[in-house]
């Protein structure tokens, strides 16, 4: 799924470099024992609304902010 997501332009490399660790903890906790300390879980929490912020909530804003930037004039032709 991170690949997927990766291919159709959501999320870059960095970003699925940063994203697999944050799986690997959430299914460590679920499936092998793993109980990270708060520490931890506010960090895992902060990257992934951060990836969550970039993917969803920025482009909402960039295309709120793209329809009210005015057009470039035509260029006119010289001569």
């Amino acid at each position: 799924n991170i690949r997927a997501f990766k291919e159709a332009g959501y999320i870059s490399s960095k970003q699925e470099e940063v994203i697999k660790p944050i799986l690997e903890a959430g299914h460590a906790a679920m499936h092998r024992g793993y109980k990270p300390d708060k520490q931890d879980v506010v960090q895992l929490m902060d990257v992934t609304e951060s990836i969550i912020e970039t993917i969803y909530i920025n482009e909402s804003k960039i295309q709120r902010l793209t329809s009210k930037i005015p057009s470039r004039p035509p260029k006119q032709k010289k001569g």
